[in-house]
């Protein structure tokens, strides 16, 4: 690929974070292979620079696109001496609060919510501030942007799985409230996507 071609191709990867995170449609950008591996780096990155630990706890719902999703994102996290704890297949909630109230600089959600299937996104969350303001998109909008640094192929991140998130969570919630709080209580549910 010649210089100009590379230069129309990266200017035609963008990010743009709504009003809650990044959300498309699996094929467009960002939600593509090459702007997935980027987005994960800039994310690292950011990690890397800001953060004290150095880790992200990082979750997902349930749609088809989530493997290559969260694939993609990991290539580009570890690009970035960090460690990632993968909670596999959760609710937005649990992840925010395992962000906020355990050792991690950051969280990572992978779904588009209420989006069609076809659909997906990213939420990134942080520590002290929970879902990440303007500052700190404009940050990863810019690693993204003008990150041509080589990997730290000396001191790759690492990964740890993280089975215990829903007895965590549930421990969290029953900590909460009385016992038989909801008891001849009617409750309805709907699941959407």
């Amino acid at each position: 690929m010649d210089e100009d071609q590379q230069k129309k191709r990266n200017s035609d990867e963008q990010v743009k974070f709504g009003t809650d995170g990044i959300r498309t449609t699996i094929g467009n950008d960002p939600l593509t292979t090459s702007s997935l591996i980027k987005l994960g780096a800039a994310i690292g990155k950011w990690v890397y620079e800001t953060s004290t630990t150095k880790r992200v706890v990082l979750g997902h719902d349930t749609r088809y696109s989530n493997a290559f999703c969260k694939a993609a994102l990991k290539t580009g996290l570890f690009q970035y001496p960090i460690i990632l704890s993968d909670c596999g297949v959760i609710p937005t909630p649990i992840l925010f609060h395992r962000t906020m109230k355990q050792d991690y600089d950051a969280g990572i959600m992978i779904t588009a919510s209420h989006n069609p299937a076809h659909d997906n996104g990213i939420k990134v969350f942080a520590k002290k501030i929970g879902k990440i303001g303007k500052n700190e998109e404009s940050l990863i909008l810019n690693h993204f942007n003008h990150n041509s640094n080589l990997p730290f192929y000396h001191q790759l991140g690492q990964e740890e799985l993280l089975l215990d998130t829903l007895s965590w969570y549930t421990d969290l919630l029953t900590h909460q409230f009385k016992k038989d709080f909801l008891r001849n209580i009617r409750i309805a549910v709907d699941c959407a996507n």
